[in-house]
C-alpha cells in the first residue's frame, strides 16, 4: 500500500544535485503484478519512464534515475491512479511492486481498485557490494486473504504482505501452488532475492526480483 511505501522511505537522506555537482544515482526495479491484457504505466514527475508501459508479470533490469525526490504516478486502465511522492536514497539499490490494491470507497472511481505500491527496503549496501551470498525472501501482494503454498517442499502460509525471508542449501527456489509448479529459479550471482507471489485469476503466480546485486556508480 501506498502508506506503508511511504513510510519506508521517509527519513532516507536524498540530497538533490546541484548544478555544479555530480548527479547522485540510485538504480530501480519494477515489479508489475497487476494481472490481466491492460498496461501498467508509471511515470516521475509527469515524464513516462516507459511509454509503452509494463505488461503483467514484467520485471525489469535496474534501471538508473537521479537520486531524490520524485512525484510519481501510476495508471492502468480499469483501476484508479495512484500518485505519492517517491524518494530514491542516492547510491541505493531500489524496487518497488504494483499490485491490485484497495477498493476506492467514494469519489468518481468508486468501485475501482487502486493500485497498491509494496516496497523493500532501499538496499544501501548494495550500492557499491553486493551480498557474499544469496538472501531469499518472499512476498504475497495483491491479496486479501494468506495462501498455502510449498515452498523448497515445506509448506509455507503466506500472509498478504507479510514477507518471510527463508534458507536455500543449494541456492535454488522452487515455489508451488496446489501442486502445481509456479516458479523455479537457480540464480548463479549473490543477491538479495525477493520471489513476488500474486493472484491471476483462480490461480497464483511468481516472479523473481533481484533487489541487490546491481552496482550504482559512487555519487
Amino acid at each position: 500500500m501506498i502508506s506503508a511505501f511511504l513510510i519506508l522511505v521517509v527519513g532516507v537522506a536524498a540530497a538533490f544535485a546541484q548544478d555544479t555537482a555530480p548527479i547522485s544515482q540510485a538504480s530501480l526495479t519494477l515489479v508489475n503484478a497487476v494481472p490481466g491484457d491492460k498496461n501498467v504505466f508509471v511515470s516521475f514527475d509527469d515524464q513516462g519512464i516507459w511509454p509503452p508501459g509494463f505488461t503483467a508479470g514484467q520485471t525489469t533490469a535496474a534501471v538508473m534515475f537521479a537520486a531524490g525526490k520524485k512525484r510519481l504516478k501510476i495508471e492502468c486502465e480499469g483501476y484508479s491512479a495512484t500518485e505519492a511522492v517517491l524518494d530514491l536514497p542516492a547510491g541505493a539499490n531500489c524496487a518497488f511492486v504494483m499490485y491490485p490494491g484497495e477498493l476506492v470507497s467514494e469519489g468518481p472511481d468508486k468501485g475501482k481498485r487502486k493500485i497498491g505500491v509494496f516496497l523493500p527496503s532501499p538496499h544501501l549496501g548494495g550500492a557499491k557490494k553486493a551480498p557474499a551470498g544469496k538472501i531469499w525472501k518472499i512476498v504475497l501482494v495483491g491479496s486479501a486473504k494468506a495462501h498455502d503454498l510449498e515452498l523448497n517442499g515445506r509448506q509455507l502460509s503466506l500472509a498478504p504482505r507479510k514477507s518471510s525471508e527463508f534458507a536455500s542449501a543449494d541456492g535454488s527456489a522452487t515455489v508451488k501452488y496446489q501442486g502445481k509448479e509456479i516458479l523455479a529459479v537457480a540464480p548463479e550471482e549473490a543477491g538479495e532475492y525477493w520471489i513476488v507471489v500474486f493472484p491471476e485469476g483462480n490461480d497464483l503466480k511468481a516472479v523473481l526480483l533481484n533487489h541487490s546485486a546491481f552496482k550504482v556508480p559512487p555519487a
